[in-house]
Protein backbone atom coordinates (compact mmCIF):
# COMPACT_ATOMS: atom_id res chain seq x y z
CA UNK A 1 0.00 0.00 0.00
CA UNK A 2 2.42 2.44 0.75
CA UNK A 3 5.72 1.14 -1.51
CA UNK A 4 6.77 3.61 -3.52
CA UNK A 5 8.92 2.00 -6.17
CA UNK A 6 5.87 0.75 -7.94
CA UNK A 7 6.60 0.17 -11.55
CA UNK A 8 4.12 0.59 -14.48
CA UNK A 9 1.89 -1.83 -16.20
CA UNK A 10 2.21 -3.29 -19.18
CA UNK A 11 -1.76 -2.66 -20.14
CA UNK A 12 -1.46 0.96 -18.31
CA UNK A 13 -1.12 4.04 -20.17
CA UNK A 14 1.41 7.41 -18.24
CA UNK A 15 -1.43 9.06 -17.48
CA UNK A 16 -2.93 6.20 -15.69
CA UNK A 17 0.68 4.85 -13.95
CA UNK A 18 1.47 8.70 -13.08
CA UNK A 19 -1.89 9.05 -11.24
CA UNK A 20 -1.27 5.81 -9.27
CA UNK A 21 1.64 7.10 -8.33
CA UNK A 22 0.45 10.08 -7.19
CA UNK A 23 -2.34 8.54 -5.01
CA UNK A 24 0.81 5.99 -3.33
CA UNK A 25 2.69 9.03 -2.65
CA UNK A 26 0.01 11.01 -0.62
CA UNK A 27 -1.08 8.09 1.02
CA UNK A 28 2.63 8.00 1.81
CA UNK A 29 2.83 11.53 3.42
CA UNK A 30 -0.85 10.96 5.21
CA UNK A 31 1.10 7.92 6.47
CA UNK A 32 4.15 9.62 7.48
CA UNK A 33 2.33 12.45 9.14
CA UNK A 34 0.25 10.56 11.15
CA UNK A 35 2.87 8.47 12.74
CA UNK A 36 4.37 11.66 13.48
CA UNK A 37 1.39 13.31 15.16
CA UNK A 38 0.76 10.11 17.49
CA UNK A 39 4.88 10.34 18.41
CA UNK A 40 4.35 14.25 19.63
CA UNK A 41 1.36 12.95 21.37
CA UNK A 42 3.14 10.87 23.29
CA UNK A 43 6.04 12.78 24.21
CA UNK A 44 8.51 10.88 21.52
CA UNK A 45 9.40 13.90 19.64
CA UNK A 46 9.30 17.53 20.52
CA UNK A 47 7.32 20.15 18.65
CA UNK A 48 10.46 21.41 17.10
CA UNK A 49 11.22 18.10 16.02
CA UNK A 50 7.51 17.31 14.49
CA UNK A 51 7.24 20.61 12.41
CA UNK A 52 10.65 20.50 10.57
CA UNK A 53 9.95 16.33 9.88
CA UNK A 54 6.37 17.10 8.45
CA UNK A 55 8.19 19.76 6.27
CA UNK A 56 11.03 17.43 4.92
CA UNK A 57 7.33 15.00 4.27
CA UNK A 58 5.28 17.37 2.34
CA UNK A 59 8.41 18.40 0.19
CA UNK A 60 8.48 15.05 -0.35
CA UNK A 61 10.93 11.93 0.92
CA UNK A 62 13.60 10.61 -1.37
CA UNK A 63 13.42 6.99 -1.02
CA UNK A 64 16.38 4.65 -2.32
CA UNK A 65 15.45 0.96 -3.13
CA UNK A 66 18.19 -1.53 -1.52
CA UNK A 67 18.09 -5.31 -2.09
CA UNK A 68 17.90 -7.84 0.57
CA UNK A 69 20.64 -9.70 1.74
CA UNK A 70 20.62 -13.35 1.10
CA UNK A 71 22.47 -15.67 3.36
CA UNK A 72 25.90 -17.03 1.53
CA UNK A 73 26.17 -19.52 4.63
CA UNK A 74 26.42 -22.90 3.70
CA UNK A 75 23.47 -24.93 5.52
CA UNK A 76 21.91 -28.46 5.42
CA UNK A 77 19.17 -28.65 2.59
CA UNK A 78 16.64 -29.49 5.54
CA UNK A 79 17.56 -25.75 6.89
CA UNK A 80 16.97 -24.95 3.50
CA UNK A 81 13.51 -26.58 3.12
CA UNK A 82 12.66 -25.63 6.78
CA UNK A 83 13.23 -22.00 5.97
CA UNK A 84 10.67 -22.27 2.15
CA UNK A 85 8.20 -24.05 4.46
CA UNK A 86 8.39 -21.00 7.21
CA UNK A 87 7.98 -18.66 4.44
CA UNK A 88 5.06 -20.53 2.58
CA UNK A 89 3.36 -20.57 6.17
CA UNK A 90 3.59 -16.97 6.76
CA UNK A 91 1.82 -16.69 3.51
CA UNK A 92 -0.49 -19.05 4.33
CA UNK A 93 -1.30 -17.78 8.12
CA UNK A 94 -0.28 -14.41 7.82
CA UNK A 95 -1.92 -13.45 3.98
CA UNK A 96 1.77 -11.73 3.04
CA UNK A 97 3.05 -11.47 -0.28
CA UNK A 98 6.12 -14.00 -0.93
CA UNK A 99 8.64 -11.60 -1.21
CA UNK A 100 7.24 -9.71 2.18
CA UNK A 101 7.39 -13.11 4.10
CA UNK A 102 10.79 -13.96 3.42
CA UNK A 103 11.64 -10.44 4.19
CA UNK A 104 10.10 -11.18 7.53
CA UNK A 105 11.82 -14.56 7.97
CA UNK A 106 15.57 -12.97 7.62
CA UNK A 107 14.71 -9.85 9.77
CA UNK A 108 11.93 -10.42 11.96
CA UNK A 109 13.67 -12.37 14.76
CA UNK A 110 11.43 -15.38 14.36
CA UNK A 111 12.78 -18.67 15.01
CA UNK A 112 11.94 -21.63 13.30
CA UNK A 113 12.41 -25.19 14.86
CA UNK A 114 13.55 -28.03 12.34
CA UNK A 115 12.88 -31.71 12.03
CA UNK A 116 16.53 -32.42 11.23
CA UNK A 117 18.39 -35.13 13.60
CA UNK A 118 22.06 -33.98 13.14
CA UNK A 119 23.58 -37.29 13.86
CA UNK A 120 21.53 -39.16 10.91
CA UNK A 121 21.81 -35.86 9.07
CA UNK A 122 25.89 -36.06 9.16
CA UNK A 123 25.48 -39.86 8.17
CA UNK A 124 23.59 -38.99 4.73
CA UNK A 125 26.18 -36.13 4.15
CA UNK A 126 29.08 -37.98 5.18
CA UNK A 127 28.02 -41.28 2.44
CA UNK A 128 26.62 -38.51 0.06
CA UNK A 129 30.40 -36.80 -0.72
CA UNK A 130 31.98 -40.22 -1.70
CA UNK A 131 33.64 -39.83 -4.81
CA UNK A 132 32.29 -43.21 -5.83
CA UNK A 133 28.77 -42.16 -6.91
CA UNK A 134 30.43 -39.28 -8.65
CA UNK A 135 30.52 -39.89 -12.69
CA UNK A 136 31.41 -37.19 -15.44
CA UNK A 137 28.70 -36.02 -17.53
CA UNK A 138 28.91 -36.88 -21.09
CA UNK A 139 26.81 -34.28 -22.26
CA UNK A 140 27.90 -31.46 -20.49
CA UNK A 141 31.12 -30.47 -19.86
CA UNK A 142 32.67 -30.01 -16.01
CA UNK A 143 29.12 -31.32 -15.14
CA UNK A 144 28.44 -34.85 -12.97
CA UNK A 145 25.64 -36.92 -11.87
CA UNK A 146 23.71 -35.80 -8.69
CA UNK A 147 21.81 -37.55 -6.19
CA UNK A 148 18.78 -36.48 -3.86
CA UNK A 149 17.79 -38.34 -0.49
CA UNK A 150 15.66 -37.97 1.92
CA UNK A 151 14.59 -39.75 5.21
CA UNK A 152 11.29 -39.55 7.14
CA UNK A 153 10.35 -41.00 10.95
CA UNK A 154 7.44 -43.76 9.91
CA UNK A 155 5.21 -42.14 12.85
CA UNK A 156 5.23 -38.52 12.76
CA UNK A 157 6.30 -37.65 9.04
CA UNK A 158 9.17 -35.51 10.24
CA UNK A 159 12.09 -34.90 8.04
CA UNK A 160 14.90 -36.68 9.97
CA UNK A 161 17.76 -35.95 7.23
CA UNK A 162 17.88 -35.09 3.68
CA UNK A 163 20.84 -34.46 1.16
CA UNK A 164 20.14 -33.26 -2.33
CA UNK A 165 24.04 -33.22 -4.33
CA UNK A 166 26.72 -35.41 -4.36
CA UNK A 167 30.52 -34.39 -3.43
CA UNK A 168 32.33 -32.47 -0.76
CA UNK A 169 30.49 -28.98 -2.17
CA UNK A 170 27.27 -30.75 -3.00
CA UNK A 171 26.18 -31.76 0.06
CA UNK A 172 24.83 -28.07 1.64
CA UNK A 173 23.27 -25.63 0.04
CA UNK A 174 23.00 -21.75 0.15
CA UNK A 175 19.82 -20.10 0.32
CA UNK A 176 18.34 -19.46 -3.45
CA UNK A 177 20.26 -22.39 -4.38
CA UNK A 178 18.05 -25.22 -6.34
CA UNK A 179 17.14 -27.18 -3.54
CA UNK A 180 16.89 -30.88 -5.57
CA UNK A 181 15.37 -32.80 -2.35
CA UNK A 182 11.94 -30.47 -2.34
CA UNK A 183 11.71 -29.00 -6.09
CA UNK A 184 13.70 -31.95 -8.76
CA UNK A 185 10.74 -33.62 -10.31
CA UNK A 186 11.75 -36.92 -12.23
CA UNK A 187 9.70 -40.13 -13.52
CA UNK A 188 9.88 -43.03 -10.80
CA UNK A 189 9.87 -45.43 -13.27
CA UNK A 190 9.12 -49.38 -11.23
CA UNK A 191 9.41 -47.17 -7.64
CA UNK A 192 5.85 -46.64 -8.99
CA UNK A 193 3.91 -49.91 -8.86
CA UNK A 194 3.84 -50.23 -5.38
CA UNK A 195 2.00 -47.31 -4.47
CA UNK A 196 0.33 -47.15 -8.61
CA UNK A 197 -1.09 -51.12 -8.66
CA UNK A 198 -0.90 -52.77 -5.25
CA UNK A 199 -1.53 -50.14 -2.87
CA UNK A 200 -5.02 -49.01 -4.75
CA UNK A 201 -5.29 -52.56 -5.89
CA UNK A 202 -5.11 -54.24 -2.79
CA UNK A 203 -7.27 -51.51 -1.09
CA UNK A 204 -10.17 -51.75 -3.83
CA UNK A 205 -10.60 -55.31 -3.05
CA UNK A 206 -9.30 -56.00 -6.61
CA UNK A 207 -5.78 -57.43 -6.10
CA UNK A 208 -4.24 -59.60 -3.61
CA UNK A 209 -0.69 -60.61 -2.95
CA UNK A 210 -1.23 -63.81 -4.91
CA UNK A 211 -3.21 -62.57 -8.17
CA UNK A 212 -1.82 -64.28 -10.88
CA UNK A 213 -0.69 -62.60 -14.43
CA UNK A 214 0.66 -63.85 -17.71
CA UNK A 215 4.15 -61.94 -18.36
CA UNK A 216 3.71 -62.73 -21.64
CA UNK A 217 3.89 -60.22 -25.13
CA UNK A 218 1.11 -58.34 -25.44
CA UNK A 219 -0.16 -55.59 -27.25
CA UNK A 220 -3.02 -52.44 -26.49
CA UNK A 221 -3.60 -50.49 -29.70
CA UNK A 222 -0.27 -49.31 -30.66
CA UNK A 223 1.67 -49.72 -27.65
CA UNK A 224 3.14 -52.98 -27.35
CA UNK A 225 5.21 -52.64 -23.77
CA UNK A 226 8.17 -54.83 -22.75
CA UNK A 227 9.95 -55.57 -19.21
CA UNK A 228 13.28 -53.95 -18.95
CA UNK A 229 15.00 -57.41 -19.61
CA UNK A 230 13.22 -58.02 -22.53
CA UNK A 231 12.36 -61.52 -21.24
CA UNK A 232 9.11 -63.50 -20.32
CA UNK A 233 8.59 -65.49 -17.66
CA UNK A 234 5.35 -66.62 -17.82
CA UNK A 235 2.61 -66.39 -15.61
CA UNK A 236 3.37 -65.39 -11.82
CA UNK A 237 1.69 -63.40 -9.02
CA UNK A 238 1.63 -59.88 -8.50
CA UNK A 239 4.71 -60.52 -5.38
CA UNK A 240 6.63 -61.92 -7.62
CA UNK A 241 6.08 -59.47 -10.22
CA UNK A 242 7.03 -57.12 -7.72
CA UNK A 243 9.99 -59.02 -6.31
CA UNK A 244 11.02 -59.20 -10.41
CA UNK A 245 10.19 -55.98 -11.21
CA UNK A 246 8.50 -57.33 -14.27
CA UNK A 247 6.18 -54.40 -15.81
CA UNK A 248 3.51 -56.74 -18.13
CA UNK A 249 1.67 -58.40 -14.99
CA UNK A 250 2.13 -54.82 -13.21
CA UNK A 251 -0.22 -53.33 -16.23
CA UNK A 252 -2.51 -55.93 -16.36
CA UNK A 253 -3.20 -55.49 -12.87
CA UNK A 254 -3.71 -51.92 -13.15
CA UNK A 255 -6.29 -52.81 -16.24
CA UNK A 256 -8.25 -54.89 -13.59
CA UNK A 257 -7.91 -52.23 -10.86
CA UNK A 258 -9.01 -49.48 -13.07
CA UNK A 259 -7.04 -46.00 -13.90
CA UNK A 260 -9.43 -44.05 -11.71
CA UNK A 261 -8.46 -45.86 -8.78
CA UNK A 262 -4.85 -45.66 -8.94
CA UNK A 263 -5.09 -41.81 -9.86
CA UNK A 264 -7.44 -41.21 -6.64
CA UNK A 265 -4.52 -43.09 -4.62
CA UNK A 266 -2.08 -41.45 -6.10
CA UNK A 267 -3.53 -38.14 -5.17
CA UNK A 268 -4.58 -39.50 -1.59
CA UNK A 269 -0.58 -39.52 -1.21
CA UNK A 270 0.00 -36.23 -2.50
CA UNK A 271 2.07 -38.26 -5.54
CA UNK A 272 1.32 -34.87 -7.93
CA UNK A 273 -0.49 -36.61 -10.47
CA UNK A 274 -2.40 -34.40 -13.39
CA UNK A 275 -5.12 -35.88 -15.70
CA UNK A 276 -2.52 -36.24 -18.71
CA UNK A 277 -1.61 -39.13 -16.01
CA UNK A 278 -4.37 -41.44 -16.35
CA UNK A 279 -2.58 -43.83 -18.58
CA UNK A 280 -1.17 -47.37 -17.98
CA UNK A 281 2.15 -46.21 -18.55
CA UNK A 282 2.55 -43.22 -16.46
CA UNK A 283 0.70 -44.89 -13.54
CA UNK A 284 1.93 -48.38 -13.47
CA UNK A 285 5.45 -47.62 -14.95
CA UNK A 286 5.95 -44.61 -13.37
CA UNK A 287 6.11 -42.47 -16.64
CA UNK A 288 4.31 -38.98 -14.95
CA UNK A 289 3.94 -35.82 -17.08
CA UNK A 290 5.28 -33.82 -14.15
CA UNK A 291 8.06 -36.37 -12.41
CA UNK A 292 7.74 -36.49 -8.38
CA UNK A 293 10.35 -35.15 -5.84
CA UNK A 294 11.85 -37.71 -3.43
CA UNK A 295 9.66 -36.14 -1.16
CA UNK A 296 6.44 -36.94 -2.79
CA UNK A 297 8.10 -40.39 -2.74
CA UNK A 298 8.94 -40.67 0.72
CA UNK A 299 5.27 -39.84 1.81
CA UNK A 300 4.03 -42.62 -0.45
CA UNK A 301 5.95 -45.04 0.91
CA UNK A 302 5.95 -43.98 4.61
CA UNK A 303 2.41 -45.09 4.53
CA UNK A 304 3.02 -48.22 3.30
CA UNK A 305 5.82 -48.36 6.29
CA UNK A 306 2.74 -46.41 9.15
CA UNK A 307 0.52 -49.63 8.78
CA UNK A 308 -1.76 -47.46 6.22
CA UNK A 309 -1.20 -43.99 7.82
CA UNK A 310 -0.28 -41.04 5.71
CA UNK A 311 1.70 -38.16 7.58
CA UNK A 312 2.52 -35.04 4.77
CA UNK A 313 6.60 -35.14 5.07
CA UNK A 314 7.48 -31.85 7.07
CA UNK A 315 10.94 -29.99 7.82
CA UNK A 316 9.42 -27.50 10.84
CA UNK A 317 8.42 -28.59 13.94
CA UNK A 318 7.07 -25.15 15.05
CA UNK A 319 7.50 -21.17 14.13
CA UNK A 320 7.45 -18.53 16.91
CA UNK A 321 7.49 -15.20 16.13
CA UNK A 322 10.30 -12.61 18.26
CA UNK A 323 7.68 -12.57 20.78
CA UNK A 324 8.06 -16.26 20.81
CA UNK A 325 4.72 -16.86 20.24
CA UNK A 326 4.08 -19.60 18.40
CA UNK A 327 2.31 -19.12 14.86
CA UNK A 328 2.83 -22.43 12.73
CA UNK A 329 2.69 -25.67 13.10
CA UNK A 330 2.70 -28.38 10.22
CA UNK A 331 -0.28 -30.43 9.87
CA UNK A 332 0.78 -33.26 10.90
CA UNK A 333 -2.46 -35.53 11.27
CA UNK A 334 -2.55 -39.23 9.75
CA UNK A 335 -4.73 -39.77 7.40
CA UNK A 336 -5.89 -43.52 6.69
CA UNK A 337 -5.20 -44.20 2.81
CA UNK A 338 -4.91 -48.03 3.52
CA UNK A 339 -6.49 -50.08 6.19
CA UNK A 340 -3.73 -51.69 8.64
CA UNK A 341 -4.43 -55.63 7.18
CA UNK A 342 -3.63 -54.24 3.25
CA UNK A 343 -0.40 -52.20 4.54
CA UNK A 344 0.32 -55.27 6.18
CA UNK A 345 0.33 -57.19 3.42
CA UNK A 346 2.14 -54.55 1.03
CA UNK A 347 5.07 -54.55 3.43
CA UNK A 348 4.82 -58.28 3.40
CA UNK A 349 5.09 -58.11 -0.82
CA UNK A 350 7.91 -55.22 -0.37
CA UNK A 351 10.22 -57.65 2.11
CA UNK A 352 11.18 -60.11 -0.76
CA UNK A 353 12.53 -57.63 -3.24
CA UNK A 354 15.36 -57.12 -0.65
CA UNK A 355 16.12 -61.22 -0.02
CA UNK A 356 17.70 -63.32 -2.64
CA UNK A 357 16.40 -62.66 -5.85
CA UNK A 358 14.93 -59.95 -5.63
CA UNK A 359 16.05 -57.00 -7.53
CA UNK A 360 17.44 -55.27 -4.19
CA UNK A 361 19.33 -57.83 -1.92
CA UNK A 362 22.18 -55.07 -0.91
CA UNK A 363 19.32 -53.53 0.93
CA UNK A 364 18.79 -55.45 3.32
CA UNK A 365 19.91 -55.38 7.67
CA UNK A 366 20.61 -58.24 9.30
CA UNK A 367 17.65 -58.49 12.07
CA UNK A 368 15.81 -55.93 10.40
CA UNK A 369 12.72 -56.05 8.79
CA UNK A 370 13.78 -54.13 5.52
CA UNK A 371 11.24 -53.44 2.40
CA UNK A 372 11.92 -51.59 -0.61
CA UNK A 373 11.55 -50.92 -4.34
CA UNK A 374 13.58 -50.21 -7.22
CA UNK A 375 12.91 -47.61 -10.03
CA UNK A 376 14.55 -47.04 -13.39
CA UNK A 377 12.74 -45.05 -16.31
CA UNK A 378 13.01 -44.91 -20.02
CA UNK A 379 16.36 -44.93 -21.27
CA UNK A 380 18.42 -45.44 -17.81
CA UNK A 381 17.85 -41.67 -17.35
CA UNK A 382 16.53 -41.71 -13.56
CA UNK A 383 17.50 -44.30 -10.67
CA UNK A 384 15.33 -44.38 -7.73
CA UNK A 385 15.23 -46.64 -4.30
CA UNK A 386 12.14 -46.24 -2.26
CA UNK A 387 11.88 -48.37 0.90
CA UNK A 388 11.75 -48.57 5.04
CA UNK A 389 12.68 -49.92 8.19
CA UNK A 390 10.40 -50.24 11.35
CA UNK A 391 11.38 -46.88 12.22
CA UNK A 392 12.18 -44.85 9.27
CA UNK A 393 10.91 -44.22 5.19
CA UNK A 394 13.53 -43.30 2.54
CA UNK A 395 13.78 -42.09 -0.66
CA UNK A 396 16.94 -41.67 -3.10
CA UNK A 397 16.98 -40.64 -6.81
CA UNK A 398 20.13 -40.78 -8.88
CA UNK A 399 20.46 -39.17 -12.36
CA UNK A 400 22.29 -35.78 -13.67
CA UNK A 401 20.20 -32.10 -13.73
CA UNK A 402 20.01 -32.46 -16.92
CA UNK A 403 18.61 -35.83 -18.35
CA UNK A 404 21.30 -38.19 -19.77
CA UNK A 405 21.33 -41.78 -19.35
CA UNK A 406 23.04 -43.44 -16.36
CA UNK A 407 25.78 -45.74 -17.88
CA UNK A 408 26.23 -48.28 -14.55
CA UNK A 409 27.34 -51.91 -13.40
CA UNK A 410 25.22 -53.84 -11.58
CA UNK A 411 21.83 -55.01 -11.16
CA UNK A 412 19.86 -52.59 -13.59
CA UNK A 413 15.87 -53.42 -12.38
Amino acid sequence: NYNPFITKKDDESEEDFNKRKEAVDTRIKTRIKTVLGKMLELGKITKEQYDEAVSKAEKGLEFKQGSLAQSTVKYSYIVDAAIQESIDALVDVKNMSPDIAEKKIYSGGYKIYTTQKTDLQNIAEEEMKKDRYIKKSRKNKGKHSQAAAIFVDNETGAVVSAVGGLGEEGVKITRGDWNRVTRTKRQMGSSMKPIGVVCPGLESGKLTAASTFNDAPFKIGSWDPKNYTRRFKGWMTIREAIKLSQNIPNIKALQQIGIETSYNYLKSVDIPVVEQDKTLGALALGGLTQGATVTNAVGAYQAIANNGEYIKPHFVTKLENQKGEEIYKPDAKAKRVLSKQNAFIAQDILLTVVRPGGTAPYCSISGVDVGAKTGTSNDDVDRWLCGFSPKYTGAVWYGFDEAETVYFSGNPA
